[in-house]
C-alpha cells in the first residue's frame, strides 16, 4: 500500500491532525477540570496512593493507608501491586491526598492522553494512507472510556501510553533489525508497561516466537536476547526486591482471584442478573475456592464437569464477546469505573454526542479489528507455502495481532470486563481501520481501475 502523500495535500492533512489533537486535548482537559469522582481515593486508587505515600514518608513499599492516620510504626512491605503507577504518584504524595492533589494527577493524565494522539497517527501512517490514519486518531481522541480513564487515580492512562510507546519501538525494531539497540528499548518499555499493569508479564511468551518470524534469521537470537535483557533490566529489580523484602516474587492472592473471578459463565453466579459483573460476591464457595490455587482449580474443574457445554461456550465464545463489548457490568452509566457526582458527559453536547457516536459505532470497530486479525492469520497460512516477504504495514499488523491475541487468551482465564480492554482501544482502532482501508483499496482496484479493451 502506498502511504506517500502528494505535497498539495500535506497542509490539509496537518491541519486536520492539529484539529483532532486540539479537540482531544479539549475533551480530556475539560473532563479533568469538571469531573467530580465520589471518594476518588478508594479501593485500587487507595492502594496506589498508599504505596506512593509510604515510599515518600517511610521509604517502604506498602499499601497500608498510613495517610489516613499517621502510623506509630513503619508499615510492613508487601508486593500486592506492581510499582509502575505508584512511582508516578510519588511526585504528588508529599501530603495526604486532597481535591487539589487529585486534580493535579488527572491533569497530568489528560496531557499523557493527548500525547497518545500523535503516536496513534504515526502508527496509522505505517499501516494505511495518510488521510485514513486520521480516522483511528479521531476515534482515540473522542473515545469516552479513554477520556474518563484519565479522571481516575488508576493505571489505565499510563498503561495505554506505555503500550503505545512499546508498540512504536517494537515496530522500529522489526522494520530496521540492524539497529539492535531498539530490541533493548522494546524490552525496557514492555517492562515499564508490565510494572504498571502486570497483565503484560507473560507477553514475552508470545512476542519472542513472533519476533523469530519477523526478524531476519541471522539476527533472531540477538534480538531475542537483547529484548529479554532490556525487560529484565527494568523488571528484575522488582523481582529481587520482592525476594529480599517479602520473600515472594508476587502476592498469589491476585492471581488466585483472577482465576476464580473469571470462571463464572456470563459473569453471573447461577445466571442471576443481580450478580452480573460481581458473581464472586454471590457465590458462597468463592472464599473457599480463593484459599489457594489448588482449591480454585479443583472447584472450577468440578463445575466444568457438571456443565461442560456451558463452560465451553463461555470460554470460547462468551468471554471474547464480553471482553470486546461496550456494556461493562462493573461500570456506572456505562463508562464510569467509580461513581461520579459531576461529569460533562451528563450536560455538555460535545461530550454527549461523541459518546453516543462511539457507543453506536463500537461494534463496527471491534468487528473490523477481529475480521482484520483473522484475515491476517489466514493469509499468513497461505503465504507460508510461498515464503513471501512481509511488507512494513504487515509487520506492524502482526505485532498488533500478537498483542490482541495475547489479551484475548489472557482473559480466557481472567474476568473479561470490557474496561480491561480499554488500553487496547488505540491498537484495535488502528487494526480495524487498516482493514477498512485495505478493503476500500481492493474494491477501488477491482471496480474502478481501467482495464485495456
Amino acid at each position: 500500500m502506498n502511504n506517500k502523500m502528494p505535497a498539495a495535500t500535506k497542509p490539509t492533512l496537518w491541519l486536520a491532525l492539529f484539529l483532532i489533537v486540539l479537540f482531544g486535548a479539549y475533551l480530556r482537559l475539560y473532563a479533568s477540570l469538571n469531573t467530580t469522582v465520589y471518594a476518588p481515593i478508594r479501593s485500587d486508587a487507595q492502594d496506589y496512593f498508599s504505596y506512593a505515600y509510604n515510599l515518600q514518608h517511610y521509604g517502604i513499599y506498602s499499601r497500608s493507608p498510613t495517610f489516613l492516620e499517621e502510623a506509630a510504626v513503619a508499615p510492613s512491605p508487601d508486593a500486592v501491586r506492581s510499582p509502575g503507577y505508584p512511582l508516578l504518584l510519588w511526585w504528588f504524595a508529599a501530603e495526604a491526598p486532597t481535591a487539589s492533589t487529585v486534580l493535579q494527577i488527572t491533569l497530568l493524565q489528560a496531557l499523557i492522553g493527548v500525547l497518545m494522539l500523535p503516536l496513534v497517527f504515526w502508527l496509522g501512517r505505517q499501516l494505511m494512507p495518510p488521510a485514513w490514519a486520521l480516522l483511528p486518531t479521531l476515534l482515540v481522541a473522542i473515545s469516552p472510556q479513554l477520556i474518563v480513564a484519565g479522571t481516575y487515580v488508576l493505571t489505565e492512562t499510563l498503561f495505554t501510553f506505555l503500550l503505545l510507546l512499546a508498540s512504536v519501538c517494537l515496530y522500529w525494531q522489526v522494520r530496521t533489525p540492524a539497529r539492535l539497540w531498539l530490541a533493548l528499548g522494546s524490552g525496557l518499555l514492555l517492562a515499564m508497561a508490565t510494572l504498571t499493569r502486570p497483565t503484560l508479564q507473560y507477553f514475552l511468551l508470545v512476542l519472542l516466537p513472533l519476533l523469530w518470524c519477523l526478524v531476519p534469521r541471522a539476527l533472531r537470537l540477538r534480538h531475542s536476547l537483547l529484548l529479554v535483557l532490556g525487560f529484565m533490566l527494568a523488571y528484575g529489580p522488582w523481582l529481587v526486591r520482592n525476594h529480599l523484602s517479602v520473600d515472594n516474587n508476587t502476592d498469589p492472592s491476585l492471581t488466585i482471584g483472577t482465576v476464580v473471578h473469571g470462571h463464572y459463565p456470563n459473569m453471573m453466579y447461577n445466571n442471576d442478573p443481580a450478580s452480573w459483573g460481581v458473581p464472586y460476591q454471590f457465590d458462597p464457595q468463592a472464599e473457599h475456592m480463593s484459599a489457594s490455587m489448588s482449591a480454585a482449580l479443583r472447584g472450577i474443574a468440578e463445575r466444568v464437569q457438571a456443565a461442560p457445554l456451558e463452560y465451553l461456550r463461555w470460554y470460547l465464545v462468551g468471554k471474547p464477546i464480553a471482553f470486546l463489548s461496550w456494556n461493562d457490568p462493573a461500570a456506572t452509566n456505562e463508562i464510569f469505573t467509580y461513581p461520579v457526582t459531576a461529569t460533562p458527559y451528563n450536560d455538555m453536547s460535545s461530550f454527549m454526542v461523541t459518546k453516543t457516536f462511539m457507543k453506536l459505532s463500537h461494534p463496527l470497530w471491534m468487528l473490523l479489528a477481529v475480521a482484520t486479525a483473522l484475515v491476517i492469520v489466514v493469509t499468513a497460512v497461505k503465504r507460508r507455502k510461498r515464503e513471501q516477504t512481509l511488507t512494513q504495514p504487515q509487520l506492524l499488523q502482526w505485532l498488533i495481532v500478537g498483542m490482541f491475541g495475547y489479551f484475548i487468551a489472557l482473559h480466557f482465564i481472567a474476568l473479561p470486563l470490557p474496561r480491561y480492554c480499554t488500553p487496547l482501544f488505540p491498537l484495535l482502532f488502528l487494526l480495524g481501520c487498516s482493514g477498512l482501508a485495505q478493503l476500500q483499496a481492493s474494491v477501488k482496484h477491482q471496480f474502478f481501475t481501467q482495464r485495456p479493451l
